[in-house]
C-alpha cells in the first residue's frame, strides 16, 4: 500500500495500465476518499499533464454527474488526486456483478447522457467516454463520470496523424475523428459516438469492433459497419438498437447533435417500457436541433476530386510511384480534399505525413520533408521494441555508415538508431549528392507493399530548389514503388518559368505520372446552397437567397465562405429559430454588413477584435512561421511561457490558432506553474495557424515599416535566450530573422556577428547540398562585411569568400566565382590560402570542358608551389623517367609493399601539391596531354618522400600503367596491390585509384571476373559519396567486363535495363551510351532487332548517337567488328577493326586492348584464303605480331589469355595447312576456355574448329563440334547466332532442330481448322510461335516461365499454375499472375515446389479431382457450380472460371495446368480449350526434355568431378611409381592398362550420354510427328468430306477453282494423300524402334548389375553399326550372319558388355574394310555371330569375320594397352585391352582370339550365365 500524509489507504479498488486509485480516509476530518496516483516511479511529462489536468478541469465544474475532486497533492515524482468517495464502483465491474434489463438500462442510459448535456452547456468535450471512466453507487444508482484527463475546453480540436499506440483515449471507444484519420474536427458529438460504443457494451456483452491490432481496429471504427446490436441480443428492441446506431455513426453529421434530443429518444423508450413492456416504432430526433452555430464539415463540391485521389492511392498501393498535384486559389480546400486518403492509407497500413512549405522560412532547405520525416520517425518511436529494433535495422542495413547525414537534418532519428560516426567530409557536388541519394533510400525504406507512403507537401510554391530537386530524384526513379507524392500549390501564384513548373516539367520529361486536380470555386446550386442549408439546419429553397450573397462576397472559395458565416454568427446576425428548428438570418441586414472581398483583411479585421495581447503575439507567431513553439514564442513577446499562453488562448478558442500537441492544456489554468516543482516541460507546446491565410493576416497587421525592426528584434532575442549548445540546430530561425532586419544594423559588431552566423547557417545547408540557399547565406554575410574587413576581420573574410567562390563554381555561376577568386588572390595572405580558390577555377574550367585552360591553371600554382611539371614527349625520356623512379625506391630500400605502409602525408604544402596534381591527372590523360607521364611520376615520388594520401593510390595505379607498357606486369600488378593497400587505409578517398587499378591492371594478373564485384564495391561507394560521375562509370565498367566474362544474355540484358535507368537519373552522358551500346549489342544476340549488325534498336540507334570521347568510340568499334564477324562479315568486321586501333592508345592497358589483338588476328585468319599474296603475307605478319604479346600476355594470366593464344594459334595453323598442330590447338583452346568458363569463347572455338574439320571434309567431325558450338551459343543465350548456324548448316543441325508438324498442301493458308464441328480459326502462326516458345527452352526452370505465359496468354487467364507430381505429392512448380493494374504486365515465379495443401492459392478439389480421373475441368462460373461447391478456396475467394487440363505425354501423366479468371464468367471457351490442348502436347514433350537435359546436366557435372579426382589419383600414383623405381617395365605396363582403362572408361562413357542424348534428340521431335500423326490424317479427312461436300452440292466450279484445280492436281494429290500421311506414320515407327536400340545400347541408367537379354544388346549395337555395314559405293555390303542359341537372361553390367560388342565389331569391319583396299579379290565380306549355353552354365558369344587373320606373335599382344595392328592415327589400341578387362575382371569370364593364316579371325566371350 501507498503513504501519503494525512491519509490513511484502505482498499486498492482498481489497477489501470498507468494508474491505480485506492480508498481511504483523512486522518484530521475522517472523510472517506478515492485516491489515484500513477504507476510510474518516473511519470512521463503528458502523465503528468493529463493527472493535473483532469484536476484542473473538474475543481470548479459544480456538475452533479461530475465526481468532485478535493485536492491535488504531491506523491513522489508525480502527483496523487484526491476526489470525493461516494461508494461508486465502475460500470464495467458494476455490469460483471449483475444482470442488466433493458429498463435498468434505460435509467443509466438516461442519467449518462445528462451528465454529456451538463458538459455541453460547460462547452467541455471528455474524449475518453468508456465503462471504467463512468461510475455508479449500487445502492442509488448515483452516476458520475470520472477522468477528465484528456477533456478540452475548445470547442473544436483536431487530430494530427500519429500512431494508434499513443491516441489519446481508449482505442476501442474513440470515435472516428479522433483517430486523425478522417478529416475531420472533434467536437462535443464525439462523446456521443463513445457513449454509443459503451451503450452496444452494455447491451450486447461485447464491443462492436474487436482487434489486438491497433491500425485494423482504427480502420473498424472510421470505415467498417457495425454488427447492429439488436442482431446480437435479441431481447434489445428495435428502436434502442436504431438510437445507438446513430449514436456510432461514422459522420458526426449523422449522428444525434444535441444531448436534449437523445435524452428524449431514450426517455420515450423507458416511458413505453414501462407502461407496456413495448416500444413502438417512433421518428428519431424530433427534439434534436442544436442550439450551436457549427459549419458541416463535409466536402462539397469535390467528390470527383477525392475519386481520383482515391484511385491514385489505390494505383500506388498496387506497386506504382506516382505524384498528384493539387491546384487551386488559397482557401480553395487543397488540403482538405488530400485528407481525405487518410481512410484507404489505414486500410493499407500505409503511413500519411506530411510537410508544409513557409514563406517566411523559404531559406530553410528541405523544409518540409524534415517536418513530414520527423513526424514519422516520431510514430515509430511509440512502436513496440521489436518492431523498433526492425526499423533500425532496416534503416541501418540503407543508410551504412551515413546515417549521421540524415540524422543531421532528423535529429530524432538518432533515438532509433543510435548515435552514427561522422562521415567523410566531401566537395564539390558529391556533398548534395549524397544527401540527396541517402535521403531517396530513406524515403524508399517506408515505402513498402506492407506500408504504402504518402508524402502530402503542401505549398509548393515556396519549395526551395534543394526540395525540388529532391522531388525531381525522388519521383524519376524508375524503380519507385508504393510513393504517392501529393502536392499542393497555388496556381495564382506560379507562372511557366517558376521553379516548381520547371520541375515538373523535367519530372514528366522523365516519364513520371503526374496528374494534376484543379480545384474550382464552389458552384452555386450544387455545392455552396447545400452548405448554407446544412449549416442553417433548414431547406434549400430557403437558403438559396443567403447562398447567393455569401457567393458573391467569397466569389465560392470555401475557406473564405466558413470565415464569413461564422462572422454573420458572431456579428450576431444569425439567429435561432426555436419554432421553425433552424437558424435564420435578415438579409437586408448581412447585404449592410461590412465586409471587404479580401480575405486576408477580412480576417486581419476579425483578429483586431482579439484582446490587443492576443494580437500582439499573433503577429510575432505569424513572423516565426505558419507553425511555431510556446518556448520561441515567449522568448520573442518578452515575456514568460505562462503569461505567453494565456494571451494565446483567445485565439485559440477563435479558432484561429490550432494546437499541435496537449501540452497547451497545461497553462490553462492559473496553477500552470504548478508542474515546475515536480520536473521541466519536456515536451514543446506546439501550435499552428488555422490556414496561411490567418498567418498572413496577423502579418498584415505589423505596419509595413515595422517589419523589419519586428524581425530584427525576434532575431536578437532568439540570439540571445537560445543557448549556445543549441544554436546550431537553430541557426536557421536565428540568422532568416537578422537578415531580414539586417538594414536597420548599425553597430559594426553585430553586423560582424551576423556575417558569422551566416557563415554558420551557408554551411549548415551546404551539408544538405542546398547550394542555392547556400549562397544566399555566404551573399548575405559578404553583404555584412565591412571595406576593411580584410584587415580587421581577415578570416571570417577569408572563410565567407573562399565558400561562397566554391558554391558558385557548383551554381554554375562562373563570372560571380571569377570576382570573388579574384579578391581572394589579391587579399589572401599566402599562396596556401589561395589554393583552395584556385582549385575551384580549375574544376569550373573543367565543369566548361575547357580542360587545356584548367590543367594550364593548375600548371602555374603547382610551379609556384616549387615543382615545375616538363612535359615528356619521347619514348627514351619516359624510360629514363621510369628507370629514375625505379631506382628511388631501390635506393630507399623499399619494396612496393612498403609503400602501403608509408605514413600519412602532414605537410601542407606537399598535400596543397599532391591535391593540385590529382586533380588534374585525369584530364591530362584524357586530352592526351604530354604531361600526364610528368604528374603521375610527381605524384609517386611526392608519396614516397613524404607520405600517402588518399591521391597516392591514383599515383600509384597510373604508374602501375606504365610499368605495364614497359612489359614490367609483375611490377604493374605490384603497384595495384599498393593501391587496394591505400583504400583500406583512406576508404572512399582513394576510389578514383581503386578503380584505375581494377580497370587497367588487375586481369593482367587475376581472372577478368574477378574485376566485377569491385566495379559494383566501387559504384555503391561512390553513390554513398555522391560521387555520380564515378559511379556511372564503375557501373558501366562492370558491365562491359561482365559482358566479357561469359554472363547469360538474357540475365545480362535485365541488368543493363537497370543500370540504364540508374546513370539516366545521374545524368552522365558517356557512361550511360557505353551501357546503351553493350545493352544493344546484347539485344542483337539475342535476336531482338532487325539487323544483327548495325547498333540500331530499342536501346540505342548508331545513326543518332556517336560516342563524343576515345572510350566510347573504341567500345563501339568493337561491338561493331564483333557483330560482323560473329554473323560472317569478315570485310566489315575488318574495316571496323582498322578504324578502332586509332583509338587503341586511350584504352591502353585495359581490357578492349586484348580483344582488339584476339578478334583482329581472327579475321584476318578468317579472311586469309580471300587476300592476295600481299594482303596474306601482311596479315600473317600482323598476327604473328600480334600472338607475341598474346604470349607473354598468357604467361602472366593463363586463365584469360591463353586459350586465346592457342585459338589464334589453330587459326593459324589451319590456313598454313599445318592440320596435326591445328588439331591440338583447337581442342587446348576450347578446354581453357572451358576451364575459366568464358562460354561465348567456348562457343567460337567449337564453331571454328567446326568449320576446320568440315572444310577438311570430315563432316562427322565437324557435326560434332557444330553441335558443341550451338550449346554453347545456346547457354550463352545468343538466340541469333543460333538461327545463324542453322542457317549455315542446317542439315548437320537437324538433330537439334524440332520438327513442325508436316502440313498437307492443302493447308496452305496461314488458317487451320481444327475440327469439322468447331467454330475456332486461329492463327497458325500465333500458334506456332507459341508452340516453337515452349519447344525453344530446354533448361527447365525456363520453360516453366515461358510455358506459363504462353498459356495465360494464349488462355486469356488471369493466373494460372503448373503443377507436377512429386513423389506422392502434387506442388506448384510454377506460377504466372497477371498484374491487375496493367494488363500484358505478368508475375513469373518458375521451381517453387510449395505443395499445393499447404497454400490457398488455388482449387485443391478440382487439381485432385484431375490428377485422379485425368479429365478436364472447366468451370464456367465456379461459385455456382454444384460438384465442387463445398471447396473452401472457392467459397472464400469467389472465382469466376476455372480451367484445369492434364498433361499427357504417349499416356503418360505428366502434370496439371491450372488456370483462373476471376473476372469473367465462361472465360475459356471451347476455342481456347481447343488451343490449349494444342499446346500442353508440346509442353509435354518439353517438359520431358528439359527435366533429361536437367538430368544429364547433373550427371556432367558429376562426370567431370569424377573424371578430375581420377585424373589427380593417377598422377598421384605415377609419382609414387616413379620414386620406387621398382619393376619399372612391369610398373609402366599396369599404369599404360591403367590409363587406357580410363580414357576408354571416359570415352565410352561420353559415347553412352552422346547416343542416350541423341536418342532422346530423335525422339522427341519424333514424338512430335507421331503424337500429330494421326490428327493429321484425321484432320485431312475432314477437309478432304468438306471438299467432297462443296462439290456435291455446288457441281459446278468457278474457272478459277477449275484452274486451281488443274495446276495442283486436285485428283491426284487426293489419292496420293493418305499413302504420304501412311508413309510419315512408317517412318516414325522405324525411328521409334532405332531410338529403342539407341537406348538399349546406352543404358545409362543401368550401371548396376542385372538380368539382361544378350541378343537384344548385339542388335542394338549392330543397328547402330549399320553405316558401317551398309552398301558403299564400289564395295559390296557387310554381310551379317546371327546364328543365335536359346539363351536365358545373363546377369552382367549391360552397357560394359555393349562397349566390348562394340570394339570387336567395329574392329572386325575395319579388318574387312582394310583388307578391300589393299585387295580387291576379297571373297563376300561376312560376320557371323553365334551364341550358345554350355553345359557349365556358361555363355558363350562368338564373332567371326572373314577378314585378314592375325600373326601368332601378335595374337600374343593383342589384348595389351596401346597395342593396335592399324594405321597410324586410326587406333588408340585401348579396345580390346579394356574389353579383356571388362570381361575377365568384371564379369569373372574369358575373351579369347583365334586366327589361323588365310581363315579370318574369331573372338570369343565365356561369361558365367549367374554371377
Amino acid at each position: 500500500m501507498i503513504r501519503i500524509p494525512l491519509y490513511q489507504i484502505t482498499q486498492e479498488i482498481y489497477t489501470g495500465t498507468k494508474s491505480k486509485v485506492y480508498r481511504g480516509i483523512n486522518t484530521i476530518t475522517q472523510q472517506p476518499v478515492v485516491i489515484k496516483v500513477l504507476k510510474k516511479e518516473y511519470p512521463t511529462c503528458s502523465e503528468l499533464l493529463q493527472f493535473r489536468h483532469q484536476y484542473t478541469m473538474t475543481k470548479n465544474l459544480n456538475l452533479a454527474g461530475v465526481a468532485k475532486p478535493l485536492s491535488l497533492e504531491k506523491y513522489g515524482n508525480g502527483y496523487a488526486l484526491i476526489m470525493e468517495d461516494i461508494g461508486a464502483v465502475s460500470l464495467d465491474t458494476y455490469l460483471s456483478n449483475q444482470t442488466l434489463n433493458l429498463q435498468k438500462f434505460l435509467e443509466l442510459a438516461i442519467s449518462m447522457v445528462e451528465i454529456l448535456e451538463g458538459l455541453y452547456h460547460h462547452q467541455i468535450i471528455h474524449k475518453d467516454i468508456k465503462p471504467s471512466n463512468i461510475v455508479i453507487n449500487p445502492e442509488t444508482g448515483d452516476v458520475k463520470l470520472i477522468d477528465f484527463g484528456i477533456s478540452t475546453l475548445l470547442t473544436r480540436e483536431t487530430q494530427e496523424v500519429i500512431n494508434p499506440n499513443i491516441l489519446e483515449g481508449s482505442l476501442t471507444y474513440i470515435s472516428p475523428e479522433q483517430t486523425g484519420r478522417m478529416n475531420r474536427g472533434i467536437d462535443y458529438r464525439s462523446d456521443f459516438y463513445s457513449l454509443g460504443i459503451t451503450f452496444y457494451e452494455m447491451l450486447t456483452k461485447q464491443l462492436p469492433f474487436v482487434s489486438s491490432d491497433p491500425i485494423e481496429l482504427v480502420y473498424f471504427h472510421i470505415a467498417k459497419e457495425p454488427t447492429p446490436p439488436a442482431n446480437l441480443n435479441k431481447e434489445i428492441p428495435l428502436m434502442v438498437n436504431n438510437i445507438i446506431l446513430k449514436m456510432i455513426a461514422k459522420n458526426a453529421e449523422e449522428r444525434y447533435q444535441n444531448a436534449i434530443g437523445l435524452k428524449h429518444d431514450l426517455q420515450i423508450c423507458l416511458n413505453y417500457w414501462q407502461n407496456n413492456k413495448n416500444i413502438p416504432l417512433f421518428e428519431l430526433g424530433k427534439r434534436d436541433i442544436s442550439d450551436r452555430f457549427s459549419i458541416p464539415e463535409k466536402l462539397y463540391g469535390r467528390q470527383n476530386e477525392v475519386n481520383n485521389l482515391l484511385s491514385a492511392f489505390e494505383r500506388v498501393a498496387a506497386g506504382k510511384s506516382e505524384i498528384m498535384l493539387v491546384a487551386g486559389f488559397s482557401g480553395i480546400g487543397k488540403t482538405a480534399v488530400v485528407n481525405e486518403v487518410h481512410k484507404p492509407v489505414v486500410r493499407q497500413r500505409g503511413y500519411f505525413i506530411k510537410g508544409k512549405f513557409d514563406q517566411f522560412q523559404c531559406n530553410v532547405p528541405f523544409n518540409a520533408f524534415v517536418q513530414a520525416f520527423r513526424n514519422l520517425v516520431i510514430q515509430l518511436l511509440s512502436e513496440t521494441e521489436n518492431n523498433l529494433q526492425k526499423w533500425k535495422t532496416k534503416i541501418l542495413s540503407e543508410l551504412g555508415e551515413n546515417g549521421q547525414v540524415i540524422i543531421e537534418v532528423i535529429p530524432e532519428l538518432e533515438s532509433i538508431i543510435s548515435p552514427q560516426p561522422a562521415v567523410a567530409k566531401l566537395s564539390g557536388t558529391a556533398t548534395e549528392n549524397r544527401f540527396n541519394l541517402l535521403f531517396l533510400k530513406f524515403i524508399k525504406i517506408f515505402a513498402s507493399q506492407e506500408h504504402p507512403l504518402v508524402i502530402f507537401l503542401d505549398d509548393l510554391q515556396w519549395a526551395d530548389t534543394a526540395s525540388l530537386k529532391l522531388m525531381e530524384l525522388l519521383m524519376s526513379d524508375k524503380n519507385s514503388q508504393h510513393l504517392l507524392l501529393i502536392g499542393a500549390y497555388r496556381d495564382n501564384e506560379v507562372n511557366p518559368a517558376h521553379p516548381l513548373m520547371l520541375t515538373l516539367e523535367e519530372i514528366g520529361k522523365n516519364l513520371a505520372v503526374i496528374n494534376t486536380i484543379i480545384l474550382k470555386p464552389l458552384e452555386l446550386t450544387s455545392d455552396l446552397n447545400p452548405l448554407v442549408a446544412d449549416t442553417f439546419n433548414c431547406s434549400q429553397e430557403i437558403a438559396l437567397p443567403l447562398a447567393k450573397l455569401v457567393g458573391q462576397k467569397t466569389q465560392g472559395n470555401p475557406f473564405f465562405i466558413t470565415q464569413f458565416l461564422k462572422a454573420l454568427y458572431q456579428e450576431k446576425l444569425v439567429t435561432f429559430n426555436y419554432k421553425a428548428g433552424y437558424w435564420e438570418c435578415d438579409i437586408a441586414q448581412v447585404k449592410l454588413f461590412s465586409l471587404t472581398n479580401d480575405v486576408v483583411e477580412f480576417i486581419a479585421n476579425r483578429i483586431q477584435k482579439l484582446s490587443s495581447e492576443t494580437q500582439e503575439v499573433m503577429k510575432l507567431a505569424a513572423c516565426i512561421g505558419n507553425k511555431f513553439d510556446l518556448e520561441t514564442l515567449a522568448i520573442v513577446s518578452e515575456k514568460n511561457i505562462v503569461e505567453t499562453a494565456n494571451n494565446l488562448w483567445q485565439a485559440l478558442q477563435e479558432g484561429l490558432i490550432l494546437p499541435v500537441t496537449e501540452v497547451y492544456k497545461f497553462y490553462i489554468s492559473e496553477e500552470s506553474s504548478a508542474l515546475a516543482t515536480f520536473q521541466t516541460i519536456e515536451t514543446e507546446a506546439s501550435y499552428k495557424f488555422l490556414h496561411d491565410r490567418v498567418q498572413q493576416a496577423a502579418y498584415l497587421l505589423i505596419p509595413e515599416e515595422q517589419k523589419q525592426a519586428t524581425h530584427l528584434k525576434i532575431g536578437r532575442l532568439l540570439l540571445e535566450n537560445i543557448p549556445k549548445t543549441e544554436r546550431q540546430d537553430r541557426i536557421f530561425d536565428i540568422v532568416n530573422q537578422l537578415n531580414y532586419g539586417m538594414d536597420l544594423m548599425n553597430n559594426s559588431i553585430e553586423r560582424k556577428q551576423l556575417a558569422g552566423l551566416n557563415l554558420i547557417a551557408g554551411k549548415k545547408a551546404k551539408v544538405s547540398g542546398a547550394y542555392n540557399t547556400t549562397i544566399n547565406y555566404f551573399n548575405t554575410g559578404l553583404e555584412l562585411l565591412t571595406v576593411n574587413s580584410w584587415k580587421t576581420n581577415y578570416d571570417l573574410t577569408l572563410s565567407l569568400y573562399v565558400e561562397a567562390t566554391e558554391v558558385s563554381s557548383l551554381i554554375g555561376e562562373y563570372e560571380q566565382m571569377d570576382k570573388l577568386a579574384e579578391v581572394v588572390c589579391q587579399q589572401a595572405k599566402s599562396l596556401l590560402e589561395k589554393v583552395p580558390v584556385y582549385m575551384s577555377k580549375i574544376k569550373s574550367e573543367f565543369a566548361q570542358n575547357q580542360m587545356m585552360k584548367g590543367i594550364d591553371l593548375a600548371i602555374v600554382v603547382i610551379k609556384n608551389l616549387g615543382l615545375e611539371l616538363s612535359p615528356i614527349l619521347e619514348e627514351a625520356e619516359l624510360s629514363a623517367a621510369i628507370a629514375e623512379l625505379q631506382s628511388l625506391i631501390f635506393l630507399s630500400d623499399r619494396s612496393t609493399e612498403d609503400l602501403k605502409q608509408l605514413p600519412e602525408m602532414k605537410n601542407p604544402e606537399k598535400l596543397a601539391l599532391i591535391e593540385l596534381l590529382g586533380l588534374i591527372g585525369a584530364a591530362a590523360f584524357v586530352v592526351g596531354s604530354p604531361l600526364w607521364s610528368s604528374i603521375v611520376f610527381a605524384m609517386v615520388t611526392l608519396s614516397m618522400e613524404w607520405g600517402n594520401t588518399p591521391v597516392s593510390a591514383y599515383g600509384y595505379s597510373c604508374y602501375g600503367i606504365f610499368l605495364w607498357s614497359k612489359g614490367e606486369i609483375k611490377a604493374a600488378s605490384e603497384f595495384s596491390e599498393a593501391t587496394y593497400g591505400l583504400f583500406e587505409c583512406f576508404g572512399g578517398d582513394a576510389l578514383r585509384g581503386l578503380t584505375v587499378a581494377n580497370l587497367h591492371l588487375r586481369h593482367w594478373k587475376e581472372h577478368l571476373r574477378k574485376t566485377l564485384p569491385l566495379f559494383l564495391e566501387c559504384y555503391s561507394l561512390a553513390l554513398s559519396r555522391g560521387d555520380l560521375e564515378f559511379a556511372s562509370y564503375n557501373i558501366a565498367l562492370h558491365y562491359f567486363y561482365s559482358y566479357f566474362t561469359g554472363s547469360e544474355l538474357t540475365e545480362l540484358s535485365l541488368k543493363l535495363n537497370n543500370a540504364i535507368d540508374a546513370v539516366l537519373q545521374m545524368k552522365h552522358k558517356a557512361p550511360l551510351t557505353w551501357l546503351q551500346m553493350a545493352q544493344q549489342t546484347t539485344l542483337n544476340l539475342s535476336d531482338r532487332s532487325e539487323n544483327t549488325c548495325l547498333l540500331i534498336g530499342e536501346a540505342f540507334d548508331e545513326t543518332k548517337i556517336q560516342p563524343q570521347e576515345d572510350f566510347g568510340l573504341t567500345y563501339l568499334h568493337f561491338y561493331k567488328l564483333y557483330l560482323y564477324y560473329l554473323f560472317g562479315d569478315y570485310q566489315e568486321s575488318l574495316k571496323f577493326c582498322l578504324a578502332g586501333q586509332a583509338y587503341l592508345h586511350f584504352s591502353s592497358s585495359d581490357y578492349s586492348l586484348i580483344l582488339f589483338y584476339f578478334y583482329g588476328s581472327l579475321i584476318r585468319l578468317a579472311l586469309y584464303n580471300e587476300g592476295s599474296e600481299e594482303e596474306q603475307q601482311q596479315w600473317l605478319e600482323q598476327v604473328t605480331s600480334y600472338q607475341k604479346q598474346m604470349k607473354i600476355w598468357a604467361h602472366h594470366a593463363p586463365m584469360n589469355f591463353l586459350h586465346k593464344f592457342h585459338l589464334v594459334e589453330a587459326e593459324k595453323h589451319r590456313v598454313l595447312h599445318n592440320y596435326v598442330e591445328a588439331i591440338e590447338l583447337y581442342e587446348q583452346a576450347i578446354a581453357g576456355a572451358t576451364e575459366n568458363k568464358y562460354i561465348q569463347e567456348v562457343a567460337l572455338a567449337n564453331e571454328l574448329a567446326a568449320k576446320f574439320y568440315l572444310g577438311w571434309n570430315k563432316e562427322t567431325i565437324g557435326q560434332a563440334y557444330l553441335i558443341k558450338a550451338y550449346y554453347a551459343y545456346a547457354q550463352w543465350g545468343a538466340t541469333a547466332k543460333l538461327k545463324h548456324l542453322e542457317k549455315c548448316y542446317g542439315d548437320l543441325l537437324k538433330p537439334l532442330q524440332e520438327q513442325k508438324p508436316n502440313l498437307t498442301s492443302s493447308l496452305t493458308t496461314e488458317t487451320i481448322i481444327l475440327s469439322s464441328d468447331t467454330s475456332l480459326i486461329f492463327d497458325f502462326k500465333s500458334v506456332m510461335k507459341a508452340t516453337q516458345a515452349i519447344s525453344g527452352e530446354i533448361k527447365l526452370e525456363n520453360l516453366l516461365s515461358v510455358l506459363m505465359r504462353v498459356t495465360l496468354e494464349s488462355a486469356g487467364a488471369k493466373k494460372g499454375y503448373l503443377i507436377l507430381p512429386q513423389g506422392e505429392n502434387w506442388v506448384i512448380e510454377a506460377e504466372a499472375i497477371r498484374n491487375r493494374n496493367l494488363e500484358g504486365e505478368l508475375q513469373l515465379t518458375a521451381k517453387q515446389s510449395i505443395p499445393i495443401n499447404s497454400t490457398n492459392k488455388l482449387s485443391t478439389s478440382v487439381v485432385y479431382y484431375v490428377a485422379r480421373t485425368q479429365e478436364i475441368v472447366v468451370l464456367d462460373d465456379a461459385t455456382n457450380e454444384t460438384k465442387f461447391a463445398a471447396d473452401t478456396y472457392i467459397q472464400r475467394y469467389k472465382p469466376k472460371s476455372i480451367l484445369c487440363i492434364p498433361i499427357i505425354n504417349l499416356s503418360q501423366f505428366i502434370g496439371i495446368l491450372y488456370l483462373e479468371n476471376n473476372l469473367t464468367v465462361g472465360a475459356f471457351t471451347r476455342d481456347r480449350l481447343e488451343v490449349l490442348k494444342f499446346l500442353t502436347t508440346q509442353a509435354a514433350l518439353s517438359l520431358e526434355n528439359a527435366k533429361l537435359y536437367e538430368t544429364l546436366s547433373i550427371a556432367k557435372n558429376k562426370l567431370e568431378e569424377y573424371n578430375s579426382t581420377l585424373e589427380r589419383q593417377v598422377k598421384k600414383r605415377t609419382e609414387e611409381l616413379n620414386e620406387k623405381n621398382v619393376d619399372l617395365s612391369e610398373t609402366i605396363k599396369k599404369l599404360q592398362k591403367a590409363q587406357g582403362h580410363l580414357i576408354q572408361t571416359e570415352k565410352m562413357s561420353s559415347l553412352g550420354q552422346m547416343v542416350a542424348g541423341i536418342a532422346h534428340e530423335i525422339n522427341n521431335p519424333n514424338n512430335f510427328i507421331y503424337g500429330n500423326i494421326n490428327h493429321a490424317i484425321e484432320y485431312s479427312k475432314n477437309l478432304l468430306g468438306l471438299i467432297n461436300l462443296y462439290q456435291e452440292e455446288y457441281p459446278s466450279p468457278t474457272i478459277k477453282i477449275e484452274e486451281m484445280t488443274e495446276d495442283i492436281d486436285f485428283y491426284f494429290l487426293r489419292e496420293d494423300l493418305y499413302k504420304l500421311l501412311d508413309s510419315i506414320k512408317l517412318g516414325a515407327e522405324r525411328i521409334q524402334k532405332v531410338v529403342l536400340s539407341l537406348r538399349n545400347f546406352s543404358r545409362l541408367d543401368e550401371s548396376d548389375m542385372k538380368r539382361v537379354n544378350i541378343h537384344e544388346g548385339l542388335d542394338s549395337t549392330l543397328l547402330i553399326l549399320q553405316n558401317k555395314l551398309s552398301y558403299k559405293i564400289g564395295k559390296s555390303e557387310i554381310k551379317v550372319v546371327k546364328n543365335y542359341g536359346h539363351l536365358p537372361l545373363v546377369n552382367c553390367y549391360a552397357s560394359y558388355l555393349n562397349q566390348v560388342f562394340m570394339n570387336i565389331l567395329i574392329n572386325g569391319i575395319d579388318a574387312l574394310e582394310e583388307a578391300r583396299k589393299n585387295n580387291s579379290e576379297l571373297e563376300e565380306p561376312i560376320i557371323i555371330i553365334s551364341t550358345e549355353i554350355t553345359q557349365d552354365q556358361t555363355v558363350t558369344i562368338k564373332i567371326f569375320n572373314n577378314g585378314p587373320s592375325i600373326s601368332l606373335e601378335n595374337q600374343k599382344k593383342i589384348f595389351d594397352p596401346f597395342f593396335t595392328t592399324k594405321p597410324v592415327g586410326t587406333g588408340t589400341g585401348l579396345g580390346l585391352s579394356i574389353s579383356y578387362s571388362i570381361i575377365v575382371e568384371k564379369h569373372k569370364g574369358k575373351l579369347t582370339c583365334n586366327s589361323s593364316l588365310g581363315k579370318g579371325v574369331e573372338f570369343v566371350i565365356d561369361i558365367p550365365c549367374d554371377l
